[in-house]
C-alpha cells in the first residue's frame, strides 16, 4: 500500500513539473491543462489572458515563447512579419506538430522554430533568431504576399465597398505594405478567394436561385419572375417586378431601350435587359433577365415574358443596338410595334466598317 501510494504521488509530482505522461495527456483536458500552465510562473502568457497570447495582426509579436492559438495563426502571423519587414523565408521544415523556416539568402542568420504544446493544439515559438544580414534587394516580401494573405488584407474592403477593380487593389496594398512586382493573376485570386469568403461559392449560390424565386413572388405579389434549368442546372431567370411593370404602363413614354452585355463571372452569360424613360426623361427600368447568350432563342424567351407583364401598349417603340436575334424576336412578339436602331451605336458601328469614308465626312 505504501509503495502504492509513493508510486501515484511521484506521478503527481511529475504531472505538477510538466513531464506529462500518455496516461495524462489522455485523462486532462484542455482548459485543465491551460489552468496549469497559465499560472504567475508561466513566463510568456499574459496575466488573465487565455492559453495563447494576444497579437496586433498588422505586426504580430514573433518572441520567443510567444504562443498561439494554432498552427495557422503561426503560419499567418509569420507571413505577416515577413511581410512587414520585407524579406522573403522559406519553410525548412512545416509539419502539423512543429514548423521551421529561414530567411531566403542563404548567408543570412534569420531563423525561427515553433512546435506544439501539450495539448496538441497551441503553438509556442522555441527559438527565433532575429538578425538579419541580406541586402534591401533581397528583403523584398513580394514572394510571401499570396492570394490567400490578399484575400484576408481586402476582404473587409470588398464587404463595405462591393466590387472594387484590381488596380485599386494593387495600389492600396502597394501604399500599405510596400509590395512591388506582385503579378496580376495573384491579385486576381485573392480577389476571387475574398469574394468566396464574403458570399461562398457560384455553385452554392446558383444553387438558391429557386428559393430566391419563391421568396421576391412572396414579397412581390404580381411580378413576373421566370426560371428555366437543364438536367438541374441553371439556365435562364427573368425579373420584372410588379411596381416596374406598372410604373412603365402609367407613368412612362411607351418607349423601350433593349440592350445586352456579357457577364464576367465564372460561369459567364448575358445580362438582357429592358429600360424606359420616365417623364424626366431618366432612366426607369422595367426588366432584366440572365441568359447564355445573345441570340434569337434567348431574345425571344426574353419578350415573351416582357409582354406578360406590360401586354399591348399603344404606339410602343423599341430602340437597341445590332443585336444578335433581336431584330426577328421583335418581330414575332411584339408584331404592332416600332422598331428602330439607336444612332449612336448605328455611327460606331458604320464608323468601324468603314474608317475611311468616316474620315473624309468628318473633313
Amino acid at each position: 500500500m505504501q509503495a502504492e501510494k509513493a508510486i501515484e504521488g511521484d506521478a503527481r509530482q511529475r504531472t505538477e513539473d510538466g513531464e506529462l505522461g500518455e496516461a495524462c495527456e489522455n485523462v486532462w483536458s484542455e482548459s485543465s491543462y491551460h489552468e496549469l500552465y497559465s499560472s504567475d510562473t508561466a513566463q510568456f502568457v499574459t496575466e488573465n489572458d487565455g492559453p495563447f497570447d494576444h497579437h496586433d495582426v498588422e505586426d504580430p509579436n514573433i518572441n520567443v515563447g510567444i504562443k498561439f492559438q494554432n498552427i495557422d495563426c503561426f503560419r499567418d502571423a509569420l507571413r505577416q512579419h515577413a511581410i512587414r519587414k520585407e524579406f522573403s523565408m522559406k519553410y525548412l521544415r512545416s509539419e502539423p506538430s512543429r514548423v521551421t523556416a529561414k530567411c531566403a539568402d542563404p548567408d543570412c542568420p534569420w531563423r525561427i522554430h515553433a512546435s506544439v504544446m501539450h495539448d496538441r493544439v497551441t503553438f509556442q515559438i522555441k527559438t527565433h533568431n532575429p538578425t538579419h544580414t541580406c541586402s534591401s534587394m533581397n528583403r523584398r516580401g513580394t514572394s510571401m504576399a499570396s492570394a490567400e494573405w490578399i484575400s484576408n488584407k481586402i476582404v473587409d474592403w470588398l464587404r463595405h465597398e462591393g466590387d472594387i477593380p484590381i488596380s485599386q487593389i494593387k495600389k492600396r496594398l502597394q501604399r500599405t505594405y510596400g509590395l512591388d512586382n506582385v503579378p496580376y493573376h495573384r491579385y486576381w485570386r485573392g480577389k476571387d478567394k475574398g469574394n468566396f469568403k464574403i458570399w461562398g461559392s457560384y455553385e452554392n449560390l446558383y444553387a438558391l436561385v429557386p428559393s430566391m424565386r419563391a421568396e421576391l413572388l412572396k414579397r412581390n405579389e404580381g411580378s413576373i419572375i421566370h426560371y428555366t434549368d437543364v438536367d438541374h442546372s441553371f439556365e435562364r431567370f427573368f425579373v420584372c417586378f410588379k411596381a416596374c411593370s406598372s410604373g412603365f404602363i402609367n407613368g412612362c413614354r411607351p418607349f423601350i431601350g433593349l440592350d445586352g452585355c456579357h457577364l464576367k463571372s465564372k460561369y459567364l452569360g448575358s445580362l438582357l435587359a429592358a429600360t424606359a424613360m420616365d417623364g424626366n426623361s431618366g432612366l426607369f427600368p422595367v426588366a432584366y433577365a440572365i441568359v447564355e447568350g445573345e441570340n434569337s432563342s434567348s431574345w425571344q424567351w426574353f419578350l415573351e415574358y416582357l409582354h406578360e407583364a406590360i401586354g399591348n401598349v399603344n404606339g410602343l417603340v423599341f430602340m437597341s443596338d445590332r443585336g444578335k436575334g433581336l431584330d426577328d424576336a421583335v418581330k414575332i412578339v411584339f408584331p404592332q410595334a416600332e422598331h428602330r436602331t439607336c444612332m449612336r451605336h448605328l455611327y460606331k458601328n458604320f464608323k468601324r466598317k468603314y474608317p475611311r469614308e468616316i474620315s473624309l465626312v468628318s473633313c
